[in-house]
């Protein structure tokens, strides 16, 4: 999807795949929280979500833009899951 969005402005089309997003920080934010007992920061949304194209010969960066309130949406998401994770064991 970066590679796709890499020359459009990416907020234009935030709304088509902000939901997306939102699920990926509250799975990298549960699976953190799980084997290390933190949260899981914004930078390192961030980071998870820079590539390089390996298409290019010059291997061209990719990112995709992550407003903070989608982090912070896919962060309050963790409480349903860690309540899910109490109530089933």
């Amino acid at each position: 999807m970066a590679k796709e969005l890499c020359y459009l402005d990416q907020y234009y089309y935030i709304k088509s795949y902000d939901w997306a997003l939102e699920e990926y920080i509250e799975a990298l934010a549960f699976y953190k929280f799980l084997q290390s007992g933190e949260v899981l920061l914004y930078k390192e949304v961030i980071d998870a979500l820079h590539f390089v194209d390996p298409d290019t010969e010059e291997n061209k960066k990719l990112y995709m833009e992550v407003p903070e309130i989608t982090y912070l949406m896919g962060l309050f998401d963790v409480g349903g899951e860690l309540m899910r994770l109490a109530i089933s064991e």
